[in-house]
């Protein structure tokens, strides 16, 4: 999918607004928070899942190793054009998926694909409320406050 951000967006809202097309949409936020809603999902779709798919058995030295081995432009291009995202050692850390996004963004996000963006805003909003209560009772002391404050505005 080459292209600018702006098409990928426009792109992602025409997906969107066609996704009764596919056999399943899957959301980020549940493999990574609700895993078992995923494997729900996938099965309505007769895609079989299991639990331990979700480990990963390769380390990120080992996966860095076989892309640079394999490919010229992995080797030159890493951490200027690629990395390894969110992937760690033996699994997807859910830290990684709360980040702060800036209003400019968000109001350029709601401008090229504002359904999708109605729907991940009513999808998230009640999960998120969940993990801040849960955060209040066990970590709020913890220094994490400012952080989630701006993580979780815009579910406010």
């Amino acid at each position: 999918m080459g292209g600018s951000i702006e098409e990928k967006f426009r792109l992602l809202e025409t997906y969107f607004q066609n996704r009764d097309r596919f056999d399943a949409v899957v959301r980020y936020e549940d493999l990574i928070f609700r895993p078992s809603r995923l494997i729900e999902t996938l099965a309505r779709a007769e895609i079989e899942v299991k639990r331990s798919d979700f480990e990963i058995p390769r380390t990120r030295l080992s996966i860095l190793r076989t892309n640079a081995e394999r490919s010229p432009w992995c080797r030159k291009n890493y951490r200027m054009v690629w990395g390894l995202g969110q992937v760690k050692d033996d699994a997807i850390e859910s830290k990684y998926a709360l980040k702060y996004v800036p209003d400019v963004v968000d109001k350029k996000v709601s401008d090229l694909c504002p359904s999708a963006k109605r729907y991940y805003q009513s999808y998230r909003a009640p999960m998120f409320y969940r993990m801040r209560y849960f955060i209040k009772k066990k970590m709020w002391k913890s220094g994490v406050r400012s952080y989630l404050a701006k993580s979780y505005r815009y579910v406010k």
